[in-house]
């Protein structure tokens, strides 16, 4: 069995690398069924407000809440988030993904501790393309038995 990381502490960060291909985007859409024209219409999209693909807000949502998961593999439940997008995040845009632990709660009904986070997708122009927020359980097992 793996150990559990010690538990996440307010001020700590984490961060990565992602780029929004356009291969990214059409194997997320694919799947999720998300058939909205911005996502795979050149054409249209270029006629847009946004002037070519963007990738769809579920993905840049799955993609940065998921890195929680990622960051905290062995003891933590999703329990909430919340998502801000202040621009459409093209096709091909290089950007950083990062969190930063805001509060920690223990939380002894639910046997560990609520860890509040605040993330954001920074584009390396230097524009943030989405915020978040989000709390998570962070227990030392998620096993019952």
């Amino acid at each position: 069995m793996t150990a559990a990381p010690p538990l996440p502490k307010p001020g700590d960060s984490f961060s990565k690398r992602y780029v929004f291909t356009r291969e990214s985007i059409a194997r997320f859409i694919a799947e999720s069924g998300d058939i909205n024209r911005l996502h795979h219409d050149e054409d249209f999209a270029r006629k847009s407000r946004f002037g070519g693909i963007i990738a769809s807000g579920t993905q840049s949502t799955a993609v940065l809440t998921g890195f929680i998961a990622e960051q905290y593999p062995v003891n933590s439940l999703g329990l909430e988030n919340c998502v801000r997008f202040t621009r459409g995040i093209p096709a091909g845009l290089s950007a950083t993904l990062s969190w930063k632990v805001v509060a920690v709660e223990p939380k002894a009904k639910l046997g560990g501790h609520i860890v509040s986070l605040a993330g954001e997708i920074r584009g390396d122009d230097g524009l943030v393309y989405m915020t978040a927020t989000s709390r998570i359980l962070y227990t030392q097992s998620l096993a019952t038995r």
